[in-house]
């Protein structure tokens, strides 16, 4: 069972470890998160606005309803790296270069997010808005991106194959040929 806790930013810095902890309503804005580790736990309605997450470990965490607005998570440690995200706010966050294989982001807002060389493959997305995403050496290999909107992307730029789009995605696809779908 998860310890379930409310905490303030200086409490979670004083532990660089924590394990199987369910974070609740917790305010950890721009703080300095670096070095820390997170395993097996779970950030419910926290913000996390420009935080610091250089060298951060996150094996196995997830995070619901939080705003992460402008985190660079491209800085985190990859070693282990497995997240999930469900009702969160990543606009302007910087997930260049990540291996985000499998990852769920369910009814999330995406806009002008960095997907720049970011492993999606067998990724998910469930109603969430890209408005504006940057896609450029993406990996999208298997991945299910029926519930993208706003998509749009040069599938000569990414890695496309087997991946799920939906009908209405299709405009967003051929942009850079400058076609009129009706």
């Amino acid at each position: 069972m998860k310890e379930l806790v409310t905490i303030d930013g200086d409490a979670l810095v004083a532990r660089r470890e924590h394990e199987d902890t369910h974070f609740v309503d917790c305010d950890f804005g721009t703080r300095d998160l670096s070095g820390m580790r997170f395993t097996d736990c779970i950030f419910e309605r926290c913000n996390l606005t420009g935080a610091t997450l250089a060298d951060t470990g996150l094996n196995d965490v997830a995070f619901i309803g939080c705003k992460l607005v402008g985190v660079a998570l491209r800085d985190v440690r990859t070693m282990l790296l497995s997240l999930r995200f469900e009702d969160c706010r990543l606009d302007y966050a910087d997930l260049a270069g990540l291996a985000l294989v499998k990852t769920h982001f369910v009814r999330c807002s995406l806009i002008e997010v960095s997907l720049v060389d970011t492993n999606l493959s067998g990724a998910v997305f469930v109603d969430c808005d890209v408005a504006r995403a940057t896609f450029r050496g993406t990996n999208m290999t298997n991945a299910d991106l029926r519930g993208l909107h706003n998509l749009v992307l040069d599938p000569d730029q990414n890695k496309l194959q087997k991946a799920r789009v939906a009908l209405d995605a299709l405009p967003g696809l051929l942009t850079k040929h400058k076609l009129r779908v009706d």
